[in-house]
């Protein structure tokens, strides 16, 4: 974002001309570029074991907190709102990304992800927090499983053998990054293209200002 404040919107829906009736939005943080690489490092060497993936960009790659789908303009708007009133309340937090596992199980993975380490209480307290106002402001349906921070790596194709995903788990368990500071909240839109998806800021603010 170079100095632009996270506080003022990097995109708007719609032009003067044309207003959107609705934007795919979710809630993230973003990503330092030194993670970035190591994920994208991290990506070429599971490839290299043999693991059947489709897998994300790296600059693809978000600390998601909150999924919104279709939503409206309006509803744009006091996203921005709810992520500025509640990053007012948390300081920045401090994590690492630590471990990798998959979703939903080792007998059938779909999702290879890794984890997150360090100020994952506050990360938690943030999230159910957005989760609470959102529900009450906009009508979010509000979470039923418990909230786990995670980079999602890729997609696992077709139904492979759970071994090279154990063996992937027994050499990448134990890595963790260097500590980044997750400073502030941002609005996505997606958009899905023929090319795959691409994300862009529409608003965010920054926590503990």
């Amino acid at each position: 974002m170079g100095n632009r404040n996270p506080e003022q919107p990097v995109e708007t829906v719609g032009n003067e001309n044309h207003v959107e009736a609705s934007v795919r939005a979710f809630i993230a943080i973003a990503l330092p570029e030194n993670i970035i690489a190591f994920l994208g490092k991290l990506q070429d060497q599971l490839e290299t074991g043999g693991l059947p993936m489709k897998w994300t960009r790296p600059g693809n790659i978000h600390l998601t907190l909150k999924f919104l789908g279709d939503i409206s303009p309006n509803a744009v708007l006091a996203a921005g709102e709810v992520i500025a009133e509640t990053g007012e309340g948390y300081p920045p937090i401090t994590l690492s990304v630590s471990g990798i596992g998959v979703f939903p199980g080792i007998r059938r993975p779909n999702v290879l992800w890794t984890g997150i380490s360090g100020q994952t209480d506050v990360l938690a307290a943030l999230q159910r927090d957005l989760d609470t106002r959102l529900h009450e402001r906009l009508g979010v349906a509000p979470e039923k499983r418990r909230f786990t921070g995670h980079l999602t790596l890729g997609r696992v194709k077709g139904r492979p053998e759970p071994d090279r995903f154990i063996e992937a788990m027994e050499k990448f368990g134990k890595l963790e990054t260097e500590p980044f500071t997750a400073d502030a909240v941002h609005l996505f839109r997606s958009r899905l293209l023929p090319s795959g998806p691409v994300y862009t800021r529409i608003t965010g603010a920054s926590l503990g200002t």
